[in-house]
């Protein structure tokens, strides 16, 4: 079968390799279309990502390794303990960018026919979208800025919209992307590169958004991000950050009595009964699905390129040097 693998930064290869047998718990797909992560994966591929190092994955991310987490396919096989998918069955997975991918059958989802396999490969990145809303505890009329409008941002400025926000102000330094944005529904943009951000959004809210969620993962959001937001606003750090960030913790943060909150990926795992944890990830997974066949979350605009899997290196490389104008990109091994 083809598999992509890493061999080092900036060094990605479709090899043959054997197609693998379920262990317990398991089951085998055949991959139709495989997500790529513009955050995660990319930095995986340019050798920054901090867990090369942390090994916070045990050995997963060690040279040569298989990438990918946002994959979509058919059951081909499972294990004799799986019971809750049939082969045949169309299903969402964690799985690698590989034509077959192992996974664990109680972290993937039975997919509705109403849903395209090109929308499901964003559902990792939908899912941390909406954990990343959450956390931000928006209340209806609630304004609401979005610093970050690749994919996260918009569909995060969707979730505040669909969460009850009176308004919804995109941030980006891209005009193409704040378009996207504008004609996904936000109520207002703001380009720093071409706007007073702090004067532009006074003149929107009057004091400064009630919620900001940070989603672009750059060291410059962040303080961006906590300039933009009222007094006693909540600030979300939703985005992947690898490096220190420097703020002035006097006027950036005990000035305003902000809150500060940080945003775990798609939320926490099931470990915690729904009393204590009513929204975790499989939760937070229903909810999103249900969104999105009930076409109340968009995405047909941001789905922008389907590359052949064999072309996952140009893949890589368009999004790296930012070639082509692109939001999410997956790969097609059909």
């Amino acid at each position: 079968m083809k598999t992509a693998v890493i061999t080092r930064p900036y060094q990605v290869s479709i090899e043959e390799t054997e197609i693998p047998e379920p262990e317990p718990g398991q089951i085998l797909v055949r991959t139709t279309i495989s997500g790529i992560s513009a955050g995660t994966e990319m930095n995986l591929y340019c050798g920054s990502n901090p867990d090369l190092v942390r090994r916070r994955w045990g050995e997963r991310f060690v040279y040569p390794f298989v990438p990918g987490y946002q994959a979509v396919g058919q059951v081909v096989h499972r294990s004799p303990d799986v019971t809750q998918f049939e082969v045949g069955d169309r299903v969402f997975t964690h799985g690698s960018h590989a034509e077959y991918t192992l996974a664990q059958a109680d972290n993937s989802v039975k997919l509705p026919d109403s849903l395209s396999d090109e929308t499901a490969s964003l559902l990792s990145v939908a899912r941390v979208a909406l954990h990343g809303a959450r956390r931000g505890r928006i209340e209806y009329g609630d304004s609401v800025a979005v610093v970050g409008m690749g994919l996260m941002g918009q569909l995060a400025i969707q979730h505040a919209r669909l969460a009850g926000a009176g308004s919804t102000i995109a941030v980006d330094i891209d005009p193409w992307r704040l378009e996207i944005a504008a004609r996904l529904g936000a109520d207002h943009v703001i380009d720093p590169h071409s706007d007073d951000p702090i004067k532009l959004m006074s003149q929107i809210t009057e004091h400064g958004a009630d919620v900001v969620l940070e989603t672009a993962g750059a060291p410059s959001a962040v303080p961006l991000a906590i300039s933009l937001g009222r007094y006693g606003a909540r600030v979300v750090i939703v985005g992947w950050h690898l490096k220190p960030i420097s703020i002035d913790l006097a006027e950036d943060l005990l000035y305003k009595e902000l809150d500060l909150l940080p945003s775990r990926a798609g939320g926490m795992d099931e470990d915690a009964p729904a009393h204590v944890l009513r929204w975790n990830k499989t939760r937070n997974m229903q909810l999103l699905m249900r969104l999105l066949t009930q076409n109340r979350l968009s995405t047909h605009k941001l789905i922008t390129h389907v590359f052949p899997a064999t072309e996952l290196k140009k893949a890589y490389e368009m999004i790296r040097n930012r070639s082509g104008q692109s939001i999410h990109v997956a790969l097609d091994w059909r």
